[in-house]
């Protein structure tokens, strides 16, 4: 069995959290307490909030679920598990050798016709 190392880690100091007020149908206890959650993950920028439960436990629960689930979250994530395991850094020389001069076909147009440049 291989010995398996985390790529990344997460903990309690990269989110951030808030509790807001709920809006809408509830009544006076929806209106008044601060059962809403937004979780916030900080390197990332991605934020969602939670306000179905009367409960703040369960919306600090499914704010957090929203916001790993997040298209920002997970954009973050793809680029932080390139950079780990190296596969940034193989795209970023495969586009440097794709971009040398002799791989670019440079055309210019000269009295209506266009002609490679030399």
């Amino acid at each position: 069995m291989k010995n398996k190392t985390p790529l990344l880690s997460l903990t309690k100091k990269d989110f951030e959290w808030q509790p807001c007020r709920g809006s809408g149908p509830g009544g006076q206890h929806r209106n008044k307490n601060f059962t809403g959650m937004r979780c916030t993950h900080i390197p990332s920028g991605a934020s969602e909030i939670a306000t179905d439960s009367k409960k703040q436990k369960v919306n600090k629960q499914n704010a957090f679920l929203k916001c790993v689930k997040s298209k920002k979250f997970k954009d973050w994530l793809y680029i932080e598990t390139s950079k780990a395991t190296g596969v940034q850094a193989r795209i970023e020389d495969d586009v440097e050798r794709q971009m040398s001069p002799n791989n670019i076909k440079i055309e210019t147009k000269v009295d209506g016709l266009w002609k490679v440049k030399e």
